[in-house]
Parts: structure tokens; sequence; C-alpha cells
């Protein structure tokens, strides 16, 4: 059997979340980060997203307001707008427990950087930029 993971996805717009609907077909669970409070309520409750009328999420993604249980991610997927990357990373950053893959699946880059080379240039979080990958 496939190993399974605990993924987050941040911000789970259009990309991020047919990335998570597609994690969560193939087992995984998949933990949607909204930063409003009405789309959290929304998918919680509905199984929707306002990205994909008509389209029933499965049960192994959850809504979660804000980023505190970004902690218990195996992976992290991080899907922004490039230019909302590194504000952001900012918010996320102190949830992501050293070890966690992190993935950067922005298009673009922001202040003429990709994530991955902001955090690199920071130093900050070298786990991170060591571990991470871009889509």
């Amino acid at each position: 059997m496939a190993e399974r993971f605990n993924i987050s996805i941040i911000p789970p717009g259009t990309f991020g979340g047919a990335l998570g609907h597609r994690l969560a077909e193939n087992g995984h669970t998949v933990r949607f980060h909204f930063s409003q409070p009405t789309k959290t309520w929304v998918f919680g409750n509905t199984r929707q997203h306002d990205a994909f009328p008509g389209v029933i999420f499965p049960h192994n993604v959850i809504s979660d307001q804000g980023y505190r249980n970004v902690e218990e991610a195996d992976i992290v997927v991080f899907t922004p707008r490039s230019n909302r990357a590194h504000w952001d990373f900012e918010r996320i950053e102190p949830y992501i427990r050293k070890g966690t893959v992190f993935v950067h699946g922005a298009k673009g880059f922001s202040k003429g950087m990709t994530v991955l080379q902001m955090i690199e240039k920071k130093g900050r979080r070298p786990d991170i930029a060591q571990k991470g990958a871009v889509l």
C-alpha cells in the first residue's frame, strides 16, 4: 500500500484546490487553510469550493481557519498569487515545523525571486530552502 501523507494547502485557490482534490482522491488527508472565515464555513458545511461549481470534495479534505494546524503537515503546498507570496509566507512560516517538505506552487515571481530564493536569501529557514521543491 502506498504511503499516505497529511498535506496542507495554503491558500486553497484554483490551483491549490484542484491539486488538493486530486491528492485526496489518491488517499492523502488534505487540509485547506482558508484566511476568510466564510470560506472555511462554506467548505466545511457543503464540501464545495467556489472555484469549482458543482464539485463535491472528498471527506478527507478538511477546511481550517488560519494556520496553527500547519504544524501537523508532512507536506506544505504553498500556492499563493505571485504578488502576495512573500507576505503570505511571512504569515505561515512560524507554523512550519522543521523537517516538513515545502512545495512552492506559485507561478511567477515576487520581488524578482521565487519564495525558495527569498527563504534562502534571508537565511532563517535553511531546512525549508534545502528541502523545498517548485512545481
